[in-house]
C-alpha cells in the first residue's frame, strides 16, 4: 500500500488548511461548554491520562508542526530547494546509515498523512465535545492506523533535512497510541458509569504492549512514549495496582528509550551538525 505523492504546493496547501482546521477544533473543544476536559473528567477511565501533560504535548506539537509547515513553503513553495545530509536509517528498531543524499521529497510524501491526521484529529474533537464517544473513536483509529502505518512503513531515511519529519509523523503516532487507549476505555469502560477496574488481564496487555514498544522504538519515539506513558500514569494515581503497573510500564519504555537514547546519540549529533564525520 503506497501514499499517494502530492505536487509540493498541494501537498502544502493540503497539509496548512489540515493544521488550521485541527487548531481552530481543539480551541474550541478547550473553550466551549462543555469542554474537552470536562468531557474527559465525566467518562475518565483506566485510559485517561494527566490533561496538563496533553495540552502542553499539544502546543508543542502544533508548534512543531507550524514549522514544518514552513520549511515545506520555504523549500518547495518558493523554490529554495533542498540541501543533502548524512543520513540515519528510517527503521524505527535502530541505527544504521551513512552520508547520503536526502530524498527531496519526504516531507511532501508524508503530506497526506499530516493532512488526514489533522482534519480526523479535528472531527474528533467535535465529535467527543458532543459526547459522541464511538464516533470520536472512530476518528482516533483512522488517524492513529494512519500515523503507525507510516511510521513503521513508508517513512524514508533519517537525514539531517528529513529529521523534522520524522518528528511530527513519530510525535502523530506516539499520542495516537495513547488516544486510541484513553478513548476506547472511555467509550466503553467509564469508571462512574460501568464501575469497571483494570484486573490481571488488563495488566498482563499493558505489559505485553509496552514489550512491543519498547522493542520496537528507536531513540526518538522512545522519548516521545515515555512522554505519553507519563501522562497515563499520572492520570491514573490513586488506582492502586493500576497505576503501579503504569509506572512498571513507563520505566520499561523509559529504560528501552535512554539505551536508545545513549546507541544513537552520535548519529543524531552528526545529523544535527554538531560532530563532524559519518553516522556509523
Amino acid at each position: 500500500m503506497s501514499v499517494p505523492t502530492l505536487r509540493p504546493n498541494v501537498a502544502f496547501g493540503v497539509a496548512a488548511a489540515s493544521f488550521v482546521f485541527n487548531f481552530a477544533c481543539q480551541l474550541y473543544g478547550m473553550s466551549s461548554t462543555p469542554s474537552m476536559k470536562d468531557v474527559a473528567d465525566e467518562y475518565h477511565a483506566l485510559g485517561s491520562p494527566y490533561a496538563p501533560l496533553i495540552v502542553v504535548y499539544f502546543l508543542w506539537q502544533a508548534g512543531i508542526q507550524l514549522n514544518w509547515l514552513f520549511r515545506i513553503y520555504k523549500r518547495h513553495v518558493s523554490g529554495e530547494g533542498t540541501r543533502t545530509g548524512p543520513s540515519l536509517s528510517s527503521q524505527v528498531g535502530g541505527v544504521e546509515g551513512e552520508f547520503g543524499e536526502d530524498p527531496p521529497d519526504e516531507a511532501i510524501k508524508y503530506a497526506p498523512v499530516f493532512a488526514l491526521g489533522n482534519f480526523a484529529i479535528g472531527l474528533w474533537m467535535l465529535a467527543w465535545n458532543s459526547k459522541h464517544l464511538v464516533v470520536s473513536l472512530l476518528f482516533v483509529l483512522i488517524n492513529s492506523g494512519a500515523q503507525l502505518f507510516y511510521v513503521f512503513g513508508p517513512l524514508g531515511q533519517m537525514t539531517s533535512d528529513a529529521m523534522q519529519t520524522h518528528l511530527v509523523a513519530k510525535m502523530f503516532a506516539a499520542i495516537g497510541i495513547l488516544d486510541i487507549v484513553d478513548n476506547a476505555s472511555s467509550a466503553f469502560f467509564p469508571y462512574k458509569m460501568t464501575g469497571f477496574h483494570p484486573g490481571l488481564i488488563t495488566y498482563v496487555l499493558a505489559l505485553f504492549l509496552t514489550l512491543v514498544l519498547a522493542a520496537v522504538s528507536d531513540a526518538m519515539f522512545g522519548v516521545l512514549l515515555t512522554y505519553c506513558y507519563v501522562a497515563l500514569t499520572l492520570g491514573q494515581l490513586g488506582e492502586g495496582m493500576w497505576a503501579l503497573v503504569l509506572v512498571g510500564c513507563t520505566a520499561i519504555i523509559a529504560a528501552s528509550a535512554t539505551y536508545r537514547v545513549q546507541a544513537e546519540w552520535r548519529s543524531y549529533r552528526v545529523l544535527l551538525g554538531w560532530e563532524g564525520g559519518s553516522v556509523v
